[in-house]
């Protein structure tokens, strides 16, 4: 430690006068590329290969900005991409390059390029030549983010340790200078929630990740008691919230940016799954996160088909039966085909019966992702959604972990069959599967894009 309690890795490095002026822009404007290549220049005339690092994650940053799942939670843009087709080979092959040169300078820099952090973060995240994402307890947080910030264009801070410093944290300033802050697995109670709705510093956070923090409704409430103008991403996975909380979510108007709802591993059960359908909320989303949430306990005495009008909709692991997903989807409505692209129905217990159910809904005819793993799906429901022939925009469908044989995955090879003009991606468990069918199903759908 120096003299003034903190490690001597918060030392930043003296910078020319004119140069320091960049990093300064850098830290005040960290959405502008400007400055971040400006300083990249002075880098490269030095001979400094972190020059070429910030030139390759801005590239990067820019091809990422035509993904497709961009508006998703970044925890699930991975994810959702590795079943999306990619985009024109050239842009693939740009982007590979890329990657392999990011992988390549921070293997060989990596340790020098962090060691102004060693011993006081973790986790830390490069984005676009310089670290904007860092894990660091609560208690160093408060202690350092002067240094912190002087040092680097944070963006987002994943606080541990919050112990009983939750009110000293709602109380920083320095928040006001995060887009996004995660507060997981501390277990805090609605306590947490509490400080954080009365922070003045909070008006600029895009997104908020609260996973696992027992808030439970009380907790919800607290946060719907405040204005988060910015806010577009929301996080509150197990917090033992119930149908209840949804009500005061609707009600609210808290949260007038948001896209993203995660709920999963809650207890809203079917009649949070009501209130969300009733209110006003799902209009302005873009992707709802309700794995996990009990929702096939009960049968559904009328259809959700506002639930179906978020483009991303995550059921997997509620416990739908063939009768509970009859009850979410029919009769169809009465105007224009629902807005669901993407639907992760997976670890749900449908048959062969409840895919049948899936493939008879012609309202769905917008699905362009399916994953449908671990339902218990045989040959009977593998050759009804291959017959499917309203889903002419599913290009990927996902059937692996499926007690599905020769004759179930045979539909989709057919030629009078093959009613799916746009799938290009079948996942499959194929370790069963006749070695000639298996041949031909690679053919048409090449591992290479089922990997």
């Amino acid at each position: 430690m120096s003299s003034t309690g903190m490690p001597p890795s918060l030392e930043l490095p003296p910078l020319p006068p004119g140069i320091e002026q960049e990093y300064q822009r850098i830290r005040a404007y960290p959405d502008d590329d400007t400055p971040r290549l400006i300083y990249a220049d002075w880098l490269d005339e030095r001979g400094d290969p972190r020059g070429e690092f910030i030139r390759v994650q801005i590239a990067l940053a820019r091809l990422a900005g035509r993904n497709p799942f961009s508006y998703l939670p970044s925890t699930l843009v991975s994810a959702a991409t590795s079943v999306w087709p990619s985009p024109a080979g050239e842009l693939s092959s740009r982007q590979a390059e890329l990657r392999r040169r990011e992988w390549l300078l921070l293997s060989r820099h990596r340790e020098e390029w962090l060691a102004p952090f060693r011993g006081w973060t973790s986790g830390e995240e490069f984005r676009r030549g310089f670290v904007e994402s860092v894990k660091i307890t609560a208690r160093a947080f408060l202690a350092y983010a002067p240094r912190l910030f002087a040092l680097t264009p944070l963006r987002h801070v994943q606080i541990l340790d919050l112990d009983h410093w939750a009110d000293s944290l709602a109380a920083c300033p320095f928040l006001d200078r995060l887009e996004a802050l995660t507060i997981h697995a501390q277990y805090c109670g609605p306590s947490l929630a509490a400080a954080l709705a009365r922070s003045p510093y909070l008006n600029h956070l895009r997104q908020l990740r609260l996973s696992r923090n027992r808030l439970g409704d009380d907790g919800l409430v607290h946060l719907c008691r405040r204005s988060w103008p910015s806010l577009e991403e929301l996080d509150l996975s197990d917090n033992g919230l119930t149908g209840d909380a949804v009500i005061h979510l609707q009600k609210s108007q808290a949260f007038p940016r948001l896209r993203c709802l995660q709920l999963r591993d809650n207890d809203l059960g079917p009649a949070g799954a009501f209130h969300l359908a009733e209110g006003p909320l799902l209009r302005q989303l873009q992707f709802l996160g309700l794995a996990g949430n009990h929702l096939g306990q009960f049968q559904f005495t009328a259809p959700l088909h506002s639930l179906f009008s978020v483009p991303h909709l995550d059921l997997a692991d509620n416990g739908l039966t063939a009768e509970s997903l009859r009850g979410l989807l029919f009769p169809p409505p009465a105007g224009p085909a629902l807005a669901v692209r993407y639907l992760d129905l997976s670890r749900n217990p449908l048959g062969d019966t409840g895919t049948i159910t899936l493939a008879s809904a012609q309202h769905l005819e917008e699905l362009r992702v399916l994953i449908l793993c671990w339902c218990n799906i045989g040959d009977a429901g593998a050759q009804a959604l291959a017959h499917a022939f309203h889903l002419r925009q599913l290009h990927t469908l996902d059937l692996s972990n499926n007690p599905i044989g020769g004759e179930g995955f045979r539909a989709f090879v057919e030629p009078f069959t093959r009613r799916l003009p746009a799938l290009c991606r079948l996942l499959r468990t194929s370790i069963t599967l006749p070695y000639r069918l298996n041949q031909e199903l690679n053919l048409l759908f090449p591992p290479r894009l089922n990997a």
